[in-house]
Formats: C-alpha cells, sequence, structure tokens
C-alpha cells in the first residue's frame, strides 16, 4: 500500500498525472497537472501548475 501511494503522488507531482477542481474560480479549467521540474521544497500553494481542458489532455510541459 505504501508503495502504491507514493506511485500516486510521484505522478502527480511529476506532472503525468491530472487533478480534478471540485469548484473551479473563473477562469481556471476542471483539470489541471502540476508543472515538472520544481523544487521539491516547495510548498503546495507555491507550486507552479497548468490547466488543461480535460483529463485527457497530455501535460504540455512533458
Amino acid at each position: 500500500m505504501a508503495g502504491e501511494t507514493y506511485n500516486i503522488l510521484n505522478n502527480i507531482f511529476s506532472g503525468q498525472t491530472p487533478l480534478k477542481r471540485t469548484n473551479p474560480k473563473a477562469g481556471e479549467s476542471e483539470y489541471y497537472y502540476v508543472v515538472p521540474g520544481q523544487k521539491d521544497w516547495s510548498s503546495l500553494n507555491e507550486l507552479k501548475t497548468v490547466d488543461v481542458p480535460s483529463a485527457s489532455t497530455p501535460n504540455p510541459y512533458l
């Protein structure tokens, strides 16, 4: 189970798995990716993200 959790989080923070917003604000899409290659010590609020139109859209930064 710990290995599975690690893989899920690794895929999110490396920009391979899109995330879904529960309440997108005006101008935000429903889905977004974390931009890969950021500092490992960034807080979650400081992470750069990129909006995508759907969950099947690939991360443009990969």
